[in-house]
Parts: C-alpha cells; sequence; structure tokens
C-alpha cells in the first residue's frame, strides 16, 4: 500500500515533466495510471491537489472536456474536504480548460471563484485581467492586472504595454 501511493506520486510527476517536455499524450497516460493507483489507496488528498495538474495536461493533450470533468470532481471533493487553497487552483485550471473551449462566462466565473477563495492568489487575478480583455472590460482589465503585480506575479510584457494603452 505505502509502496503503490509512492509508486503513483512517481507517475504522476513524470506524466506531467513529459508533457511539459513535448509528450502530452503519453504524459497523460501516466498521470491517469498514476491517479488510478491512488484512487486504491484512498487517498483524496493527492487527488485533489494534483487534479490541475491533470486538468492542465487534459487541455495540453486536447483532452478538454475530460479535464473539465475530472477538475468538476476535485472541486467537489476538495470542496467537502476544505481545502481551499487547492479548490482555488482547479478553479483556475477549469478557467483556464473553458477559456480553450471559447466559454467567456464560465472562464469568468471560475477565476472570480477562485479570488472569492484565494484573494491574493495572484495568478486568477493575472487570469482573470486576461478573460476582461478579451470581452472588452478594460478598466476590470487593468484592475485585475495591477492585482496580479501588488501580489508579486510576473505578468507578461506583452500584456502589460497591450494594457498599458488603456490607461489614463
Amino acid at each position: 500500500h505505502q509502496n503503490s501511493f509512492w509508486f503513483a506520486q512517481g507517475l504522476i510527476v513524470k506524466g506531467w515533466a513529459m508533457a511539459h517536455m513535448g509528450q502530452p499524450a503519453q504524459g497523460l497516460q501516466l498521470l491517469l495510471q498514476g491517479f488510478s493507483i491512488i484512487r486504491g489507496t484512498g487517498s483524496a488528498f493527492v487527488l485533489c491537489s494534483s487534479a490541475a495538474w491533470l486538468g492542465e495536461v487534459c487541455g495540453m493533450a486536447g483532452k478538454i472536456e475530460e479535464g473539465l470533468s475530472m477538475l468538476e470532481d476535485s472541486i467537489s471533493q476538495s470542496n467537502s474536504a476544505g481545502n481551499l487553497h487547492m479548490m482555488s487552483a482547479n478553479y483556475i485550471c477549469h478557467g483556464e480548460l473553458s477559456l480553450q473551449l471559447n466559454k467567456p462566462e464560465q472562464t469568468e466565473a471560475d477565476f472570480e471563484k477562485a479570488i472569492e477563495i484565494a484573494p491574493y492568489f495572484a495568478i486568477a487575478h493575472n487570469n482573470l485581467a486576461v478573460a476582461y480583455l478579451k470581452k472588452g472590460e478594460l478598466k476590470k482589465a487593468i484592475h485585475h492586472c495591477d492585482k496580479a503585480v501588488e501580489y508579486g506575479y510576473e505578468v507578461h510584457p506583452g500584456f502589460l504595454e497591450e494594457l498599458k494603452a488603456f490607461r489614463k
């Protein structure tokens, strides 16, 4: 039981790394294998904490709907477990996948929920700023971009330059 847990953790990390090294399909297979083993150990904590990685890799592998579904399951589990940081990270990933499907209302709602849960989560402010800019809501985009910078996020210079033209 103990060894299978650590083996599964290794598969999850290796799968995530492979996806980021240009092999998302193979990485996703390892992540799913690791998650399957973890489910057998009963460790809901690891499933919730690694769900954002799984969602991210699903997106990289073009399996966006599957990623959204897995994240929705994880959000409900992390909500019942009371783990706010994990739930916020899962909402961010859900929002990023929703953005890939061109669902601006869902994207905005996910990033807003992530900020509601963890107000100082800088990447959520950055991502919400991007979503608002795409919708043409410039004041909101600038506000959340400024929050991201205030909370220590390194906002992409091109995005800062794009918003610069709209500042008064």
